[in-house]
């Protein structure tokens, strides 16, 4: 292994951290009774064609296609913990386009541990995924098959201070590198953040929040350095019995050392923050929507100022056929317009996918949807559009306790 495709010592500090916190809930989870197991596997096989798989402005390649999925989830829950482990498997195959073969997987824990009035979490993951389906939300560069590796870990601790008031601290680190995506080109990152949140209950239905936050992203490749400092006020607020909404609106304020490509120096700036969550539960199905503006992380060397919008519905017909339809949207815009891949990370991108599935039985389903995509990027004069078909198969029994045969002490 190269040195460049080494972790740094702060990601193998922050790796073994979490490691050995993990180990120490498993340990004080397993010394715990009425301890329940579960484990939830599920599968899919999807047979598809895509009439501009890249999302080229200009070379349309269309292509069939067969995707492979498997998951599996599975954790232990007592009183006082809560224990998860996740593993996912895909493989891709394509009939014209074989150079975006891909086989992707990721592997994620979380655990949470309750100590009096505090309540301890960590949740960690590992991704070895392509460029394919990472960058959609920031850099769009979908257009090569290039190998991406995502380490994130995320500790927390929350704290009741009253019947009311909650108090939690949360931390995050992220690092990500590519593999000979240099001629792209892709940067490796890492982003760290850190958020402290207090809420307060007025009565059953409203609560009140506070939520200031700290990140700092950093990409050695391009010599670039950002801090972003944030404040947020927010409510929850209990619609009624099937309905919630969440709104946080504030500002933050962000310094960027300038690339060397620019010629170093330093650079301010300052912009609003806001996000916006409504759910709807009706006798027969869902509904859920979105909106939020953030600063996000990404391989072009500089975080990119975001606005996202998000839908996602689902209704059943009758007791076999359900109707679906899920939407994102993202407005994403460079804070630094002098970074390597500022001119082509300002960009327009939204995708919709209406879907029709019928249960076959209670462990198979059978879908057939409609994916639609759409890029605009400044420089660009022409729009990038996507049409593609998918039948999907998919096998998801319901979850089964494995206390029947799990030979772990309880």
């Amino acid at each position: 292994m190269t040195t460049d495709m080494m972790p740094d010592k702060t990601t193998i500090a922050v790796a073994g951290v979490s490691a050995v916190a993990t180990l120490a809930l498993l340990v004080a989870s397993s010394q715990v009774g009425a301890a329940q197991w579960y484990i939830e596997p599920r599968a899919s096989l999807d047979t598809f064609y895509d009439d501009n798989i890249r999302l080229d402005e200009r070379h349309h390649e269309s292509t069939f296609g067969t995707a492979i999925n498997a998951s599996v989830a599975a954790g232990k829950r007592t009183e006082i913990t809560d224990l998860a482990v996740g593993l996912k498997l895909s493989s891709s195959r394509y009939t014209e386009t074989s150079d975006l073969d891909r086989t992707d997987g990721s592997l994620s824990l979380a655990g949470d541990y309750q100590l009096g009035r505090s309540r301890l979490g960590l949740a960690a993951g590992f991704d070895y995924d392509s460029t394919l389906t990472s960058e959609q939300a920031t850099s769009g560069l979908v257009q090569t098959n290039k190998r991406r590796r995502r380490l994130a870990v995320a500790p927390s601790w929350k704290y009741q201070l009253t019947p009311r008031s909650v108090m939690e601290a949360s931390y995050g680190h992220e690092d990500v590198s590519y593999e000979d995506a240099e001629a792209i080109p892709l940067y490796d990152y890492s982003f760290d953040t850190l958020t402290l949140r207090d809420t307060y209950a007025l009565d059953e239905r409203l609560e009140l929040i506070g939520r200031f936050g700290y990140a700092r992203y950093q990409s050695d490749q391009v010599d670039s350095e950002t801090e972003s400092l944030s404040a947020e006020l927010g409510v929850n607020y209990l619609l009624t019995e099937t309905s919630t909404v969440s709104a946080f609106a504030g500002i933050r304020r962000s310094s960027e050392e300038l690339t060397a490509v620019a010629g170093g120096g330093h650079q301010d700036s300052s912009g609003p923050l806001f996000e916006l969550a409504y759910r709807k539960r009706f006798e027969r199905g869902e509904l859920a929507l979105g909106a939020e503006r953030s600063l996000l992380p990404s391989s072009d060397g500089s975080l990119l100022d975001t606005t996202g919008l998000s839908l996602a519905f689902r209704t059943p017909l009758d007791e076999r056929w359900n109707l679906g339809i899920d939407a994102r949207g993202y407005r994403n815009r460079n804070l630094d317009a002098s970074s390597p891949g500022a001119a082509g990370d300002d960009r327009d991108y939204l995708e919709v996918t209406p879907s029709v599935e019928r249960r076959l039985t209670d462990a198979f389903t059978l879908a057939l949807s409609y994916h639609y995509r759409w890029q605009s990027r400044d420089g660009e004069s022409d729009d990038a559009i996507s049409n593609a078909l998918f039948l999907t198969l998919t096998y998801a029994p319901p979850r089964e306790s494995v206390e029947r045969w799990s030979r772990v002490e309880r």
